[in-house]
């Protein structure tokens, strides 16, 4: 992942705290130690040199079907270590074309409310896009490449998990178990205006390198929307009680993968 780099921790962590009791936890190794307690796990190994491990994989697999939420790259532009996230999201059935060509930047508008047909379940969906923080109208990334879902590894159409441009939410399906995987194809989504080339989570009124719309994006609903849901059962995500809830009580552990570039 990216979180013990500013360009990523400050805005994440910026955006999070003023709703949520915030702790970030990073590792060199995806060990049980880095994933219990989580309540989200960012992963990127695009930089990383070693790829992840057997046991690695299985430690991931494992947590998110016990109820883990994870938010995975599947950038295949280039990679250190050959994978191009291979090793990441390939036990999701996602299968990344090696060596596409890194995608513009682009603002994705979302339709308006949540109809019949639309990807994966519902109330996991819109817990997700129409949550406790909002409706996520907009959604902007930088750097796209296209991946494959393989419909007989998630049991379902590729279609049923796409949500806009290169983001996809894997839920519902016997791969992911219990829990949920927020898929996209790089993390330009997730920076802030001084990462890479420019980033796009940013605070109400704080300068964008690279703004396309002079309204912005919902960047920072769909995190906050996907952090309240990972906290559940504890607090359910789509009810109206969360907005009764003392801020900064929810406790949200965040936990990276920080591998050795």
């Amino acid at each position: 992942g990216c979180l013990d780099w500013p360009p990523m921790r400050n805005p994440v962590v910026r955006a999070l705290s003023p709703h949520f009791a915030v702790s970030v936890r990073v590792g060199k190794h995806l060990s049980p130690w880095l994933l219990h307690g989580a309540h989200v796990f960012v992963g990127n190994m695009t930089s990383a040199r070693q790829p992840l491990e057997n046991s690695e994989q299985l430690w991931l697999t494992a947590w998110v079907r016990a109820g883990g939420t994870a938010v995975l790259n599947a950038f295949s532009n280039w990679s250190a270590n050959s994978q191009c996230n291979a090793d990441l999201v390939g036990w999701l059935g996602v299968h990344a074309q090696v060596g596409a060509p890194f995608g513009h930047a682009e603002r994705h508008v979302l339709p308006g409310r949540l109809v019949g047909g639309w990807p994966a379940p519902v109330p996991e969906l819109r817990a997700l896009l129409e949550g406790a923080f909002g409706a996520v109208q907009s959604w902007e990334n930088l750097g796209a490449t296209p991946y494959h879902l393989d419909p007989a590894r998630l049991g379902a159409q590729a279609d049923n998990f796409r949500v806009v441009g290169d983001l996809s939410f894997i839920v519902g399906t016997d791969v992911v178990g219990q829990g949920r995987v927020l898929l996209c194809s790089n993390f330009h989504w997730l920076v802030d205006h001084t990462g890479w080339h420019g980033g796009f989570l940013r605070s109400p009124g704080s300068p964008a390198k690279l703004r396309l719309h002079e309204r912005g994006n919902d960047n920072r609903t769909l995190l906050l929307n996907l952090c309240a849901t990972a906290a559940a059962p504890r607090f359910e995500a789509a009810h109206e009680g969360w907005r009764r809830t003392p801020p900064q009580t929810v406790p949200v552990e965040v936990a990276d993968l920080v591998r050795d570039a």
